[in-house]
């Protein structure tokens, strides 16, 4: 019987990577996100969207041509990230 986990979201590595990255950069449009963690941004785009299903990260849609989305954190998924990131650090010791 597999057990689904709140954590199990983050056992993949782009979900970590997504959530670093926006939070030492700030929010960012979709597409350079994808671009920025992985080559293969299908990969990135479905792990976008499942953070986004977890309420980790925002998405604000532009209401002007061209329809841009820009990604963000929600203050959960920022909680999150700075654990991420310190874990990071622990393990660089």
């Amino acid at each position: 019987m597999i057990i689904e986990s709140p954590v199990s979201e983050l056992e993949n590595t782009l979900a970590m990577r997504i959530l670093l990255v926006l939070l030492k950069d700030g929010d960012m449009f979709r597409s350079i996100l994808c671009n920025r963690v992985a080559k293969g941004t299908n990969t990135a785009r479905l792990r976008v969207d499942a953070l986004l299903e977890a309420g980790l990260l925002t998405e604000d849609v532009s209401q002007f041509p061209p329809l841009s989305k820009r990604i963000g954190l929600t203050e959960k998924g920022r909680r999150v990230a700075e654990l991420v990131a310190e874990m990071e650090k622990i393990l660089e010791e």
